[in-house]
């Protein structure tokens, strides 16, 4: 099969902030109406784009093969009826589109639920049809096996239905890494015009765009439970500069996995937020993140979450914001400059600039006070959060108390 591509990534994603939601979480919200009641709430905190995983109709929680997937589906067309209608579905795009919210679509290339119909109707798509294998329910039974051009040919007609169905604005692709770098030509020719194919994770094929981070995660758990260590923080910085990663260090993977950022970094979790958006690259958040989640997702319970507490949400919404007026936090990183402009015991202050917008960061690492000074002043500085005006003088102490960052700007 041709794999070239024409594909040209839209000006758009320069400024995409995004929203991660996954849908059996609205279910007791009326599902996808749910979803579209709650858009108004998510574009109030700046947020330009949502990240919609399945909604069409998948196999049961506990099915053996892959329990806790939202991807074991069982059609790629048909909408599940407890979340809602096409015409819902179709409703919730339109209303995103006209409060200026991109929408995109989880793809996932590698796995099927063992109830597909090309689980019984077309078994060679699979990499194997062994049920068990030592004694152990056989993954590889509903894996697609994408070295087979039918296969491929198959899933771009899937796909090419669906987004002709349905006006997403875009796809991240989900599974396997090797079947994302196979899978991104075939469907960036397929991609309707102005949409963006991104893989989900470590696969750069002929993508602008890497993947999420794989690097966050452990550099977080690693200064929380370990020590500071200033080269792996230089380090961070230089692979975020190189590659144009989608900065989530807790996911839905992640969180069904782990945990929430809230549990396994009590005091830091938000601080870890601030610099997730401040690095090169798309911020990435879970939905229920900008209010602290106290317990891990399960996409599978049909209770929707509750928002008891807010206050995260002034967090969220200043970084956003940022992030679409302030071309220094902007994701075209060839127009942005990233310098470390300061150093302390167990900090470090971190400067983007673009032209004459800047935004600076100073971040607290440890769990004690600390100071670090700064060797470039700013001018025209503004709190990022409180929107006053600040002024931090070269060689000045500046003290920061534990986990805790300050950030400024010269754009409001």
């Amino acid at each position: 099969m041709d794999s070239t591509s024409a594909y040209t990534q839209p000006e758009w994603v320069h400024t995409l902030s995004l929203y991660e939601i996954t849908p059996y979480q609205y279910k007791d919200a009326g599902g996808l109406q749910g979803i579209t009641n709650d858009l108004r709430r998510i574009h109030r905190l700046f947020f330009s784009g949502i990240v919609l995983h399945p909604v069409t109709v998948q196999d049961q929680a506990n099915n053996a093969f892959n329990p806790s997937s939202p991807f074991a589906i069982q059609s790629y067309q048909t909408i599940e009826a407890s979340l809602g209608t096409s015409e819902d579905l179709k409703i919730l795009l339109d209303s995103a589109k006209n409060l200026g919210l991109k929408v995109m679509y989880a793809w996932n290339v590698s796995e099927t639920g063992p109830h597909h119909p090309w689980r019984s109707g077309q078994p060679t798509f699979y990499k194997s049809n062994d049920k068990m294998r030592d004694g152990q329910y056989n993954t590889a039974y509903v894996a697609l096996d994408l070295s087979k051009e039918e296969v491929q040919r198959e899933i771009i007609s899937e796909f090419e239905q669906f987004s002709s169905t349905f006006d997403f604005d875009g796809y991240i692709l989900f599974g396997d890494s090797t079947d994302i770098a196979s899978c991104i030509p075939l469907f960036e020719r397929a991609c309707p015009k102005n949409g963006w194919i991104a893989p989900n994770m470590g696969s750069r094929a002929s993508s602008k765009v890497s993947g999420k981070n794989p690097s966050l995660f452990p550099f977080f758990e690693s200064i929380f439970r370990e020590t500071y260590d200033s080269m792996a923080l230089e380090t961070l910085l230089n692979e975020t500069m190189r590659t144009q990663w989608m900065n989530a260090f807790i996911d839905y993977e992640f969180n069904w996995k782990r945990g929430t950022d809230y549990m396994l970094f009590p005091n830091a979790y938000t601080y870890y937020i601030m610099l997730a958006h401040f690095l090169p690259g798309i911020p990435w958040t879970l939905n229920g993140q900008e209010n602290g989640l106290t317990q891990a997702i399960n996409p599978f319970d049909h209770k929707s979450l509750t928002r008891q507490f807010h206050f995260n949400e002034d967090l969220f919404r200043s970084l956003n914001l940022q992030r679409r007026n302030n071309k220094a936090l902007q994701y075209s990183s060839p127009h942005s400059e990233l310098k470390i402009i300061g150093r302390g015991r167990h900090a470090m202050a971190i400067a983007r600039q673009a032209g004459n917008q800047y935004i600076v960061g100073i971040f607290n690492f440890g769990d004690e006070k600390t100071s670090v000074q700064l060797d470039l002043f700013y001018p025209n500085a503004l709190d990022l959060f409180n929107k006053i005006p600040v002024q931090y003088p070269v060689g000045k102490d500046i003290f920061l108390g534990p986990y805790q960052a300050l950030m400024f700007s010269n754009v409001p």
